[in-house]
């Protein structure tokens, strides 16, 4: 099971596949995520697919960081290689701007910014306000502000395109996985046998790389 301190918030939101958790562990001005197999929770392992952050909460906090901006989080998802976070306050002081994160190697791999919403001439907050990942036939990245008196308004949508790249490591391993299970072994060709000894030898890799972010 994860452990956490005990001074730590700690917040937990399931993936749109029902595959893995993201958990939002923050405290002392910074947050950091971690993502784990439903199944490794219910079990009782203690192991993470990926880690990011840790990420500054406060403007003094990120100053200290050497950061300029995206110290006010709105909102997190995650679904696939990516960890989404969504940051930004209501006087533009730090922009509105989703970042994403790769949880293979807890880094930046893109930023969307967003302008003041240029149809918005009304009276009262424009603050950015919550996201999530939402499945209606494709899945979609949904994020949104929060605008004059208190309307909820969304303003983005990323559309299956601009994420499917993400994902075609993890549609090909389950199309690997069902085909493999399916197949006897006996009947594998000395070829098939060769690639699978390469891949495995990949992944052999990959899990020393995953071990000693675990025991970092």
């Amino acid at each position: 099971m994860p452990k956490f301190d005990i001074t730590q918030n700690v917040q937990a939101k399931l993936d749109p596949t029902g595959t893995y958790l993201l958990y939002r562990i923050s405290g002392n001005g910074r947050d950091r995520y971690e993502r784990r197999k439903v199944t490794d929770v219910e079990n009782g392992v203690n192991h993470t697919y990926g880690k990011a952050g840790s990420f500054p909460l406060s403007k003094a906090r990120a100053t200290a960081m050497g950061w300029e901006d995206r110290w006010t989080m709105q909102g997190c998802a995650t679904l696939g290689d990516r960890l989404w976070r969504y940051t930004g306050n209501a006087d533009r002081t730090d922009p509105a701007a989703l970042t994403e994160y790769s949880w293979s190697t807890g880094k930046e791999v893109a930023r969307h910014n967003e302008p003041k919403d240029a149809g918005w001439t009304g009276a009262g907050i424009w603050e950015p306000e919550g996201m999530a990942i939402v499945t209606d036939g494709v899945i979609k990245v949904w994020y949104g502000i929060v605008r004059g008196d208190r309307e909820y308004l969304i303003f983005r949508r990323m559309e299956p395109d601009e994420i499917r790249s993400m994902l075609i490591i993890e549609k090909h391993a389950r199309e690997l996985l069902d085909l493999l299970d399916s197949e006897d072994p006996q009947e594998d060709s000395s070829e098939r046998q060769a690639l699978l000894r390469d891949l495995l030898v990949v992944i052999e890799d990959r899990q020393d790389h995953w071990d000693a972010d675990d025991a970092k």
